[in-house]
């Protein structure tokens, strides 16, 4: 994601996976990725987005057109 440009960072902490995606919830991250063993075998990723709370799961390559569509279109 990085090599695309777009500006990442991992949660390394000892929290519980709950506890990690409420913490970004209040920081306001447009975007969580959760990446486990399937989406690692699979090259996808699931998808956790803060505005409309959806959640889905898209290939790696798909998610990454995506937001790099919406960063040029400036529609985040």
């Amino acid at each position: 994601l990085k090599d695309a440009g777009l500006r990442v960072t991992r949660d390394e902490s000892d929290d519980s996976l709950n506890k990690k995606i409420r913490n970004a919830e209040k920081l306001k991250i447009p975007y969580i990725l959760i990446v486990g063993e399937k989406e690692q075998t699979d090259n996808s990723v699931s998808v956790r987005e803060y505005r409309s709370k959806e959640q889905y799961v898209l290939d790696l390559g798909e998610f990454t057109d995506k937001v790099s569509k919406e960063y040029k279109e400036r529609s985040l």
